[in-house]
């Protein structure tokens, strides 16, 4: 029963070094040698917002390759019932460029 044991914790001692040792090398390997494939991305101008109240993050939101399998949640909450809470000035309209952006990808 003993040796079955020490045989046991052997094997799995031996499977997570291995492990670890994988996971070394492939970070190795993205650090030096990955080299992603270069995108071409186009820039559209945002039309979220008036003019008057445009800010330079708004200006070039890019759009690229589009996946059908990205999912995203976004909650921007502009008007809280909490009268502690100070006034947001732009977070609704931070919530719409925000969506804009994230729709692009």
């Amino acid at each position: 029963m003993i040796k079955a044991k020490k045989i046991f914790f052997s094997i799995l001692k031996t499977v997570f070094l291995l492990l670890v040792a994988l996971t070394l090398i492939l970070f190795l390997y993205t650090v030096f040698f990955y080299d992603p494939a270069r995108e071409e991305v186009k820039i559209e101008k945002n039309e979220i917002i008036n003019k008057k109240e445009e800010v330079d993050v708004e200006a070039n939101i890019p759009i690229g390759k589009r996946n059908v399998n990205n999912m995203a949640i976004l909650l921007a909450i502009d008007n809280y019932d909490d009268i502690n809470f100070t006034e947001t000035k732009f977070s609704g309209r931070d919530g719409k460029i925000f969506f804009f952006s994230i729709k692009s990808l």
